[in-house]
C-alpha cells in the first residue's frame, strides 16, 4: 500500500459529541497510550496535509495539552442542527473552501487501509458530494469524505430542517460508496459503550 498526502483533503476528527452513552469524553479515552482523539488524529495525518479537531468550547480546557489552538474547530450554536452535522457545518462555516475527510472519534479501531481506500475512491472518481463506506445495508457517515459544494448545500438547507442525520441529508445520488468487505466492516465500528472496549 502506497501512500501519498491528498493535498485536496484536509482532517476534521470529531470529538463534539455529549458522550452521554459512556459517560465521559470518548476523545480523552486512552488506546495504546494515546487518547482516542490523537490516535484518530495521527492516522488521518498520514493521508492529509492538515487536521483538525471538531470541539464543543466546553472541551477545550481538556485538549489544550493535546492540540494547538489553531487546530480546535467549535461548535457554532447558531447553526441550529446537533449532532455530527453541527461539527461538519462549523468547520464548512469556518473553513468554507476545504475538502474534509472527516472520521469520529470513537472509531478507535479504523485502520489506515480504510482511509487509503476512501482517500483512493475520492482521487479516481471525481465529481461526487460524499465518499463512503456501505456496511451491510447501512452507509457509514462517520468516515467519509465531504466536499465543500455539499456542505455548502447542507449548510443552507440547515436553517429548515428538522431531521439532522447525517445520511437521510444526503443526496445518495451524488455519494460514491464504497462496499465494505469484512475487514471493513471490523474497522468501522463504533464504540459507544465501554464495556464493548478494552480501555488500555
Amino acid at each position: 500500500m502506497s501512500m501519498k498526502v491528498q493535498a485536496d483533503l484536509t482532517g476534521l476528527v470529531l470529538c463534539g459529541g455529549q458522550s452521554s452513552r459512556v459517560g465521559t469524553d470518548k476523545g480523552l479515552l486512552s488506546h495504546n497510550g494515546k487518547s482516542w482523539s490523537v490516535a484518530i488524529a495521527d492516522l488521518i495525518g498520514d493521508h492529509v496535509p492538515d487536521v483538525f479537531i471538531s470541539l464543543r468550547k466546553e472541551q477545550a480546557p481538556s485538549y489544550e495539552s493535546m492540540f494547538k489552538a489553531s487546530q480546535m474547530i467549535f461548535d457554532q450554536n447558531d447553526i441550529q442542527v446537533n449532532g455530527p452535522l453541527k461539527g461538519l457545518l462549523s468547520a464548512h462555516r469556518d473553513f468554507p473552501d476545504k475538502n474534509w475527510l472527516v472520521v469520529a472519534c470513537d472509531m478507535i479501531s479504523i485502520s489506515s487501509e480504510i482511509l487509503y481506500k476512501l482517500v483512493k475512491a475520492f482521487e479516481k472518481n471525481p465529481g461526487y458530494g460524499s465518499y463512503m463506506y456501505k456496511n451491510q445495508s447501512n452507509l457509514e457517515p462517520l468516515c467519509g469524505v465531504y466536499m465543500k459544494n455539499k456542505l455548502n448545500e447542507l449548510f443552507i438547507k440547515s436553517k429548515h430542517i428538522s431531521d439532522f442525520s447525517l445520511v437521510r441529508n444526503l443526496n445518495m445520488n451524488h455519494c460514491f460508496v464504497i462496499e465494505a468487505d469484512e475487514n471493513d466492516v471490523a474497522a468501522l465500528r463504533n464504540y459507544n459503550k465501554l464495556r464493548d472496549y478494552e480501555i488500555t
